[in-house]
């Protein structure tokens, strides 16, 4: 994402955040973040300064899928943090007699 073009000569996620909402990358909001990755795809387009009809949905579309991927990750942490049976079964008709 550091040398991705956005649109209005800014190259990277540094850039954009400057030009497209005068703030650093770490202190985007998740609204604004997602206005940039909407970019990425067609920068001239999805210009949040020149079609700021254009790229809302397109915004709204990335939030939603960031918050499912997001749940999909904390549900599989959730399955891999379950507590697994300390016993082992056993086959008793395999036993030697």
């Amino acid at each position: 994402m550091n040398e991705v073009f956005y649109g209005a000569n800014a190259y990277g996620i540094r850039d954009a955040a400057a030009v497209f909402f005068s703030t650093t990358p770490n202190a985007l909001s998740l609204q604004h973040a997602a206005l940039l990755i909407g970019q990425i795809n067609a920068p001239t387009a999805y210009n949040p300064l020149r079609n700021p009809e254009r790229a809302k949905p397109c915004a709204c579309n990335r939030m939603k899928s960031a918050m499912k991927a997001s749940t999909a990750a904390v549900r599989t942490g959730q399955e891999q943090q379950r507590p697994r049976s300390s016993k082992t079964p056993l086959n008793r008709r395999a036993a030697v007699p």
